[in-house]
Parts: C-alpha cells; sequence; structure tokens
C-alpha cells in the first residue's frame, strides 16, 4: 500500500468515525430521523444533485424528521454500527439515480444490502432507472435484486420512467411502486441568467455513451454553422476530490452558474438536461444507452426550450427552435401534482 492509499483511508475512518460522533448527537437529539444512507461522495454532479434535492424534498415531506447523512464509504466502514443505531421511528432513505441492475452493478449490491439489511424498517428508494441487460448476467442480477425487494415488506419504490416502472412490478408485483419524475427537477431556485454567450457540449464519455464520433462531428458542425462558440463541459468533476455536505452546495451552485450563462448546451446526459431546464437554458438533449434520457424527457417535455433528438440529424432543426424559444425561467408547478403525490405516500409510509 503506497504513503497516499494509506493516507486516504486513514481519512475515511476517521471521517467516519467523526459522522458516527454526529450520529449518536442527532439520535438523542431528535424522535425520528430520515437517515440517507449510501450517498455518493464522488464527482458525478447529477447524483450530487439527486442528494442535494432529497434533502430539499424530505424537508418539505417530513418537516418532524431530522434528515441525516451517511456517505457510502461511511456505511461501508461502519455499516453493522449504523444498523444498530437506527431506530424502528426512523426511516432510511436510498438515494434515487441510475444505480440499480447490470449498468453499475456495484451500486445495485449496495442497494440490495441496504434493502435486505433494514427488512425491519421503512426503506425508501427514491425515483430510479433500473436496467438489466439482456443476457443470463442480467436474468442473474433480476432474480437477485427481487428476491431482496421481496424479503423486506417496508420497501416503498420510486421509479422515475416508465420501463423501470414495469420491470419493477413484473419482479415484484407486492411492492409498492410509484411512477414519478427524478427528484432534481424538484429544485426551483438555481441561478437564471439573461446574460449569455456561447454553447455548452456536455456529452458522456462512460459505458452509458450512445454516441459515437461522427455524431459529435455532427454537433460540431450544427454549432459551426449557427454561428456559436463552443466549449467543451460535463457534469462529472475532478475537482474537488471528495463531495460532502460541507462543499457540495457551492459545487453544484458553480456548475449551474455555467450552465445559465449559455446560449444553449447539447447534452446526452440526463441531468445535464436538467440542469439546463433548471437554469432555463435552451438545451438539445440526445439519448444514452439505457435511454433515460428519452424517458425524463417525458416529465418536462412541456418546457418550450428543451429539445429531444432522437438521432443527430434532428440536432440542427432542435437547435434552432430551442435557441428561439431562449431562455426561460422555470417553473416546478406542472410536476407539484406528482411531487404532491409522492410526498403523501411518503407520510403514509411513516405513520
Amino acid at each position: 500500500m503506497s504513503f497516499t492509499e494509506f493516507k486516504g483511508r486513514f481519512s475515511c475512518k476517521l471521517r467516519t468515525r467523526e459522522m458516527l460522533r454526529r450520529f449518536v448527537q442527532n439520535q438523542k437529539s431528535f424522535s425520528r430521523t430520515a437517515v440517507m444512507i449510501a450517498t455518493p461522495s464522488h464527482g458525478n454532479l447529477g447524483d450530487q444533485a439527486i442528494v442535494y434535492a432529497q434533502k430539499r424534498f424530505l424537508a418539505d415531506a417530513l418537516p418532524s424528521f431530522s434528515v441525516f447523512e451517511i456517505q457510502r464509504y461511511q456505511y461501508e466502514l461502519a455499516r453493522e454500527r449504523i444498523q444498530g443505531m437506527v431506530r424502528p421511528s426512523d426511516i432510511i432513505v436510498v438515494d434515487g439515480g441510475g444505480n440499480v441492475g447490470t449498468l453499475w452493478p456495484e451500486e445495485n449490491d449496495i442497494i440490495n444490502d441496504i434493502v435486505s439489511r433494514f427488512a425491519d424498517r421503512s426503506v425508501l428508494v427514491f425515483p430510479q432507472t433500473a436496467y438489466f441487460e439482456d443476457s443470463e448476467r442480467g436474468q442473474e442480477c433480476e432474480r437477485k435484486t427481487a428476491a431482496v425487494y421481496r424479503s423486506n415488506p417496508n420497501l416503498v419504490y420510486f421509479s422515475r420512467d416508465r420501463r423501470t416502472f414495469e420491470t419493477i412490478g413484473r419482479l415484484t408485483p407486492d411492492t409498492p411502486n410509484y411512477y414519478v419524475p427524478d427528484i432534481v427537477p424538484y429544485i426551483n431556485d438555481a441561478p437564471f441568467s439573461t446574460e449569455r454567450s456561447g454553447a455548452l457540449l456536455c456529452l458522456r464519455a462512460d459505458k452509458e455513451r450512445a454516441l459515437d464520433d461522427e455524431a459529435v462531428k455532427t454537433i460540431d458542425s450544427v454549432l459551426v454553422e449557427l454561428g456559436i462558440q463552443a466549449g467543451r463541459t460535463s457534469t462529472v468533476v475532478a475537482e474537488p476530490t471528495r463531495i460532502y455536505e460541507g462543499n457540495r452546495d457551492a459545487v453544484l451552485s458553480a456548475k449551474w452558474a455555467q450552465f445559465s450563462t449559455s446560449e444553449l448546451v447539447i447534452t446526452d446526459r440526463l441531468h445535464g438536461m436538467y440542469f439546463s431546464a433548471i437554469t432555463g437554458t435552451p438545451c438539445v438533449a440526445l439519448d444514452n444507452l439505457s435511454h433515460k434520457v428519452s424517458q425524463g424527457f417525458e416529465w418536462i417535455e412541456r418546457i418550450p426550450n428543451v429539445r429531444l433528438a432522437r438521432t443527430p440529424d434532428e440536432i440542427p432543426v432542435l437547435a434552432r427552435e430551442a435557441l428561439a424559444a431562449g431562455p426561460s425561467r422555470y417553473s416546478r408547478a406542472p410536476l407539484d401534482p406528482v411531487y404532491g403525490q409522492m410526498r403523501e405516500v411518503i407520510r403514509r409510509a411513516v405513520e
């Protein structure tokens, strides 16, 4: 083990010890807690925005509850102690995202561990996309995941797209399962600017990518034709190396400010599309491997300056339409009824 690795592990242990100390104090101070378990510390700002929005949502839905966050590495280091500290009156919250299935198997394993470990507690799985590959491996993952979900009679599941809603309904029909939006569009106070210039390309570089190099060249040529200077960005950042409660708001605000000062965003990332929407930025979105972008678009298709391109060939026309619509302040109002239903489901689950 290198000195850097040793230092990193030692630091994680210290931060976990401090978290446990704060958790003890929290449990003494509050009669009921919504425990957000295994939140990310990595630089995927879509995932970080989910945590940010979940905290807002839980504070609105359960004002009598404390909301306490335990990051994933802390859970992995101290899961038995954490299990012993969670009371029957508490609820467990599993982060939303695209973490169920075979695309990100380690994340799926963590969720399964939480659901099974807290089978005697109320567990809320926030809006998820599930993707199981069409293979023997995918079928085995389906069987294991379904068995875990069925083992917890107190599980409540929120699916953020129709395909996931149908998949979970098929795998575990007795689990309460609701079709709702991703939680990030719950954010209604992201920055908005009238001073904008240039375009942002926010494209995937991981295994969920569905665009090839030729498609990216097409996008570049479209922007040249439109006379718009283009820059690259990502909803995944390398710095800071660890994101947590103390710096999350600042990191997200900086990224949203970048989106809010752009004329146009072209993205194949779900949260690239949602960051555009909540900052009022004209956007053309393209689908990714798990189709979560196209399915997530269904929730915001009424926004006039956000367009979905089914193929790169559609980008020129849709980019002009999005630009013509111009920047517009985001309103959560069309989604408030379904978020309200989600709040009521959660309140009933903790009665």
